[in-house]
């Protein structure tokens, strides 16, 4: 835990108070570490704890979001739009992050950031591909997106690099 905060401690002085950090627990913790580790993390102002506990344990997140301590994201692991009505009824994330390729596509993706959006839930979708762009910019619900850039390890945002290097210049993706 310490190890953890000394991370986000290094990070906050590196980039100081006008840059938004956010950390990403993966599913990593249960519900007892979680409650701990966010009150260890407030003093960094962080935007927000991506997935701190499993996906399915719903009123976890619930609970750890009306602690009110920081943003918690979720939603990267749920695959319906059921799913995302009972993390919405249960008041479960600050932050809607579903992943178009995993809910179903774009028609679903948007039905799940209108859901969001009638309920005041900010929507940013994993991922930075392409498609995650598209619902981020039609959804007054989605402020931002996540965006990831281009590494030899990177899957999965081909295309995002070809459009942006092509609207550039006529260099091909390969030669950034």
């Amino acid at each position: 835990m310490h190890q953890n905060v000394a991370l986000v401690k290094t990070t906050r002085e590196a980039v100081g108070d006008n840059v938004d950090i956010m950390a990403d627990a993966y599913m990593g913790w249960n519900l007892e570490h979680a409650r701990r580790m966010l009150r260890m993390l407030a003093p960094y102002n962080m935007r927000w704890v991506e997935e701190p506990v499993i996906s399915d344990d719903l009123h976890a997140y619930a609970e750890l979001k009306a602690l009110n301590i920081v943003n918690i994201s979720g939603g990267e692991h749920e695959y319906t739009i059921h799913g995302f009505r009972d993390a919405l009824d249960l008041k479960a994330f600050d932050i809607a992050q579903f992943d178009v390729n995993r809910v179903g596509g774009i028609t679903a993706a948007k039905k799940i950031a209108d859901m969001c959006e009638a309920n005041d839930v900010l929507v940013i979708p994993h991922a930075g591909q392409m498609h995650n762009y598209h619902i981020t910019l039609s959804s007054y619900a989605g402020p931002i997106s996540e965006y990831f850039p281009k590494v030899p390890v990177e899957v999965g945002n081909e295309l995002f690099w070809y459009i942006l290097t092509a609207s550039r210049s006529p260099r091909t993706a390969s030669s950034i």
